[in-house]
C-alpha cells in the first residue's frame, strides 16, 4: 500500500483509517476450490497481502494456528481443508487483519 498523500490525511481522519495491511486475495467472504492436477494430486491455492511498510514483516495465522512468517513479498501457498476458515495477518506492530473464506468440497463422482 503507497502511502497517504499528504492532502489526502485530513480526509483520512475524519472518515476513520483503514489500517497498513490489506488482503489481494482472496476477496471478503471468497469460497475457493481447490483443483486436482493431472497427477491427482491436490494443488494450492496462494493468498497475498500487502503492507504499506515495504520492508515489513508479517505473521500468518490459518484458524488460530501460526502458518508461517513474509517479508517485502507477502504470498502463502495453503491447502486448507473444506469448510469456513479464517486467514489473518499480523505486522510486528500489532497490527492485524483478518479475512473469512470457503474452501469448497471436491464433488463426489
Amino acid at each position: 500500500l503507497a502511502p497517504y498523500r499528504a492532502d489526502c490525511e485530513a480526509g483520512v481522519a475524519t472518515r476513520g483509517t483503514r489500517g497498513p495491511i490489506d488482503f489481494l486475495y482472496p476477496g471478503a467472504g471468497a469460497k475457493i476450490y481447490i483443483p486436482i492436477d493431472l497427477a491427482e494430486t491436490r494443488s494450492r491455492v496462494v493468498f497475498e497481502a500487502v503492507h504499506r511498510d515495504r520492508e515489513a514483516t508479517l505473521h500468518w495465522h490459518l484458524d488460530d494456528a501460526y502458518i508461517g512468517t513474509t517479508h517485502t513479498f507477502h504470498q502463502r501457498a495453503l491447502d486448507a481443508p473444506a469448510g469456513a476458515h479464517t486467514i489473518t495477518v499480523v505486522d510486528l506492530h500489532g497490527n492485524r487483519l483478518s479475512r473469512q473464506f470457503e474452501v469448497l468440497a471436491r464433488e463426489q463422482q
